[in-house]
């Protein structure tokens, strides 16, 4: 399946945008390892608590990303057209 990947993206991108949905202790351990993916984009970040969504926030900018940040995810996913994978 892992192959089937590529082939799965738009002709437009060879780029992935990925939201995140909870950056606490495991979230932001499997968002870390998912920014080291060439080709991946961290598009929008959701959490409901506020000092840990700034904290990862900033984090993820630092790294080169650069993604909106979300209090409440259907808000997320209602406005944010552009997301390949949560």
């Amino acid at each position: 399946m892992a192959a089937a990947g590529p082939a799965i993206l738009s002709a437009q991108t060879n780029n992935v945008r990925v939201a995140v949905i909870g950056v606490g202790t495991r979230g932001s351990h499997v968002l870390r390892q998912t920014m080291k993916v060439p080709g991946v984009s961290i598009v929008a970040i959701a959490d409901i608590n506020p000092e840990t969504l700034a904290r990862i926030g900033a984090e993820v900018q630092g790294g080169g990303h650069t993604p909106a940040l979300y209090a409440d995810f259907r808000k997320m996913l209602d406005e944010r057209k552009d997301i390949d994978a949560v």
